[in-house]
């Protein structure tokens, strides 16, 4: 990719081969917390060497031996040399999620491992780091990241890239959308012949269309979009993106063929 931010590859089990010999470093996706509140891990094809730990918190619940958790956590970094520890909590927030990012904040301090948490569940201190997601659909995102560089510093902001397609329903303001598929997002913009505009606000691609009873905004990122995001964060000082593995496949070969949308796009 055409620029120095230093990229993490979230990588599920079946991709653990191919992220490690990317030469990247590697967030491994490989746990999560599970019943008794213990620490549970995939099998992968092959073990993971170094890199980072990617812990699923989505089912971790109030309660529970926090103290024993932080003992299967730690033991794992040792024996596979893991140098960090990321919180992927799916949107769920809980106070025992708090309490658990809280310690390992502290444990950061002791052992020199990086610790990375959502922005809704980062406290004040200042031993983690803050992952701040692309994905918005409202207001600027260069102030979404500035604000989170004013409150936190850049150095400590790594971005969560979130490659979005999302079908919202305007009569509904509870609407929180509809994740397309690549194979709906492309039939929609043929089938309803599309238009499709950049808004340059939230760096992501757009386009309405209309049923028999309802009006719809679609948003969606391809290659072109997530590199532009890249440089409004480069731009702000923020070193550090997260992707998953299969989305860095995809956008590095949009990159490398200079692909273009097929639709001809008009910038908001």
């Amino acid at each position: 990719m055409e620029n120095s931010t230093n990229i993490i590859l979230a990588s599920p089990p079946s991709y653990t081969r191919q992220a490690e010999s990317s030469g990247l470093t590697t967030a491994h996706m490989l746990y999560r917390v599970g019943r008794g509140f213990h620490l549970y891990r995939a099998d992968a094809p092959v073990s993971p060497s170094g890199g980072l730990m990617m812990i699923d918190m989505s089912g971790f619940s109030d309660g529970g031996p926090t103290e024993i958790l932080i003992s299967e956590i730690l033991g794992e970094c040792r024996r596979f040399g893991y140098t960090g520890v990321v919180l992927d909590i799916s949107g769920r927030v809980s106070p025992l999620v708090r309490s658990l990012a809280e310690i390992l904040t502290q444990v950061a301090k002791e052992t020199g491992l990086r610790i990375f948490i959502p922005k809704s569940i980062a406290g004040s201190g200042d031993n983690f780091f803050v992952l701040v997601s692309t994905a918005i659909t409202e207001g600027s995102l260069s102030k979404h990241l500035s604000d989170a560089v004013a409150q936190y510093g850049a150095a400590r902001v790594a971005l969560e890239i979130e490659c979005m397609r999302t079908d919202f329903t305007l009569s509904s303001a509870n609407d929180s959308g509809y994740d397309l598929s690549p194979e709906e997002l492309n039939h929609l913009i043929k089938s309803r012949g599309a238009t499709v505009f950049f808004s340059k606000e939230l760096s992501t691609f757009y386009f309405t269309y209309r049923t028999k009873s309802e009006s719809h905004f679609v948003l969606y990122d391809d290659g072109l979009s997530i590199k532009r995001k890249l440089r409004i964060a480069e731009a702000l000082g923020i070193k550090t993106a997260f992707f998953t593995t299969l989305m860095y496949v995809i956008i590095w070969t949009i990159f490398s063929r200079n692909f273009r949308p097929v639709q001809p796009t008009r910038e908001s």
